[in-house]
């Protein structure tokens, strides 16, 4: 119950001080870093497979 608490005083707190981010700027980060994450995890992880019985 008390992190409960914490957790959501904390996610208000924040979002309260910090400024908000445009989703056009949320998109450009998803393009620069989301897709290329995530495409060098799948090859990560296809390459463990491979490599690891």
């Amino acid at each position: 119950m008390i992190k409960t608490l914490a957790v959501a005083v904390s996610m208000l707190l924040v979002g309260h001080y910090l400024p908000r981010i445009r989703e056009a700027n949320l998109m450009r980060w998803c393009w620069v870093l989301g897709i290329p994450l995530a495409l060098l995890n799948i090859i990560i992880v296809g390459l463990l497979i491979l490599v690891v019985p």
